[in-house]
């Protein structure tokens, strides 16, 4: 059994959010970094299984009335080669 936790650096290279009516939304998409917690099994050195969860983050910066609340839950098997 294993557990991990790593930070995640979010790197936006290209984000966009239309609307029609643009004076009602005018948002800023800009994930933050965030969190990730796991917790896994390795078996005989080869196989391994991790169930990972990604802590909240918000990715709509800079405005007041709005809010998002970005999760995520990963289900990670591997093979060890070499």
């Amino acid at each position: 059994m294993f557990f991990n936790a790593s930070v995640v650096f979010h790197f936006s290279l290209s984000s966009s959010l239309y609307a029609e009516r643009k004076d009602l939304l005018d948002l800023d998409i800009s994930p933050q970094n965030s969190i990730n917690i796991g917790l896994g099994y390795n078996y005989k050195n080869k196989y391994n299984f991790e169930l990972r969860s990604g802590v909240g983050q918000e990715i709509i910066g800079g405005n007041l009335s709005w809010s998002s609340d970005y999760n995520d839950f990963l289900i990670i098997f591997g093979y060890t080669i070499f």
